[in-house]
């Protein structure tokens, strides 16, 4: 007998929390398609004898850190190594540092709404370069790694030169005065005020003393386009000038988007120099790793009845149907009042995951083998059976807390994989 498809999304979703509450995500496991365990990224500016400097930001929150209590206080320690590599990956530097984390009570230190936040520079000759970054929690020993690409420019070339752009957060510290701190994550919010930028021009002939900086968006994605582009006047003093600029973005759908800063000359025709970096516009609520509200509507299919999917594709306006989706998503928060939501991070984490690797002719998540990954997350047991003369190549996925065992076959020899069975079916039963 067919189960009943709220029943069906209920226990997924019942799931879902389980794996969540527990601190393991099924991409966890696998290593892939998860959101990073904590941030980093690198920028490149010019040091005070022109050299060229990389600045590395590593932002990490308290929840990814283990913390014990001593003398009425909490600790957590961490090491962050960093490995300098060239495109052959060979050792050009490294660089090691310490930091520890004091918190005055246990909720402190479990928020994930806390982070901390260090850097250091460091100069490197002009070059591409891959930065391998490690964190390392002493009291856990758990080790979380990011990679980055990063192009240090030559800051003595050119009649004029600009360094890394970088969205910043306005600050305050203890005694009130305002500090601006990189968005790690370069992420903004869909709709509401516009983003500061910050980069720095600099001079090598003195004859310059003002210049026209272009900003251009692109959208990201199969349709790339040029969606916005304005000009500002720049007056430069002395070798270096600091530039802190709005950013408008309210106008933009959520989605990636590619910003280009080009330094150009009314007297000269050529572009001086550019920088850019990645823009992502994301609706308040909503993980970090949907880049359009209005596809992640349709990957609920699996999970939203009916009449709840109507009602959000069926808003009027983008900023009605995000709401409607948080909406959704709220009823299922495990953690309510915190600004993640685990539950959504995981289900979107599967559907990544579901994307890079079960896609053929159609997206991932839309084949039989994303749709039980997505609902069911990582098999407990795979057999896979390549192709022989006298049969089509299979794979047996086993869900042993769901009682299933799923047999998928190669109906074209294309490694499209069909489900052999629906998954309600009794002879999908282990037991």
């Amino acid at each position: 007998m067919r189960i009943d498809r709220g029943v069906k999304c209920a226990a997924m979703l019942l799931s879902l929390n389980l794996i969540v509450l527990q601190g393991v995500s099924v991409a966890q496991q696998r290593n892939v398609g998860q959101p990073p365990e904590f941030d980093a990224d690198a920028f490149c500016f010019r040091g005070e004898q022109g050299e060229s400097l990389v600045t590395v930001y590593v932002r990490v929150k308290h929840s990814k850190l283990s913390f014990t209590k001593q003398n009425g206080v909490f600790i957590a320690s961490y090491e962050v190594v960093v490995d300098f590599l060239d495109e052959k990956e060979k050792m050009v530097k490294e660089k090691t540092w310490q930091d520890t984390v004091i918190t005055k009570n246990y909720a402190e230190s479990m928020s994930r709404d806390v982070s901390r936040t260090t850097s250091f520079s460091l100069e490197l000759p002009p070059g591409a370069y891959i930065a391998n970054v490690q964190l390392r929690d002493k009291e856990s020993e758990r080790v979380y790694t990011q990679r980055r690409r990063i192009l240090v420019k030559d800051f003595k070339q050119g009649k004029a030169t600009i360094s890394s752009l970088m969205i910043v957060d306005a600050q305050f510290d203890e005694q009130g005065a305002v500090q601006y701190m990189p968005n790690l994550t370069a992420s903004v919010k869909f709709g509401k005020e516009n983003p500061q930028i910050y980069y720095e021009v600099y001079r090598n002939d003195p004859s310059v003393d003002s210049l026209n900086v272009r900003y251009s968006l692109f959208s990201r994605g199969r349709k790339e386009e040029e969606v916005l582009t304005y000009r500002r006047t720049v007056l430069l003093g002395g070798k270096k000038t600091r530039v802190l600029d709005t950013l408008n973005t309210t106008a933009l759908n959520t989605g990636d988007y590619a910003l280009v800063v080009a330094l150009e000359n009314d007297t000269d025709p050529s572009t001086f120099d550019k920088s850019a970096i990645l823009v992502l516009v994301r609706a308040q609520g909503i993980a970090l790793l949907i880049r359009d509200v209005k596809k992640a509507i349709e990957q609920l299919e699996y999970i939203a009845d009916g009449d709840e999917l109507a009602k959000m594709r069926d808003a009027k306006t983008p900023e009605e149907q995000a709401k409607l989706f948080n909406a959704f998503w709220k009823k299922y928060d495990p953690t309510p009042g915190t600004p993640e939501n685990e539950l959504m991070t995981e289900y979107y984490t599967r559907v990544e995951y579901a994307n890079q690797n079960f896609g053929s002719y159609m997206e991932g998540w839309r084949s039989d083998m994303g749709r039980i990954y997505i609902k069911y997350g990582q098999p407990d047991f795979i057999e896979r059976q390549p192709f022989s003369m006298n049969q089509r190549p299979y794979e047996i996925w086993e869900f042993y807390q769901h009682n299933l065992r799923l047999t998928f076959v190669d109906v074209s020899g294309f490694g499209n994989y069909r489900l052999l069975r629906p998954e309600w079916d009794s002879r999908n039963r282990i037991r």
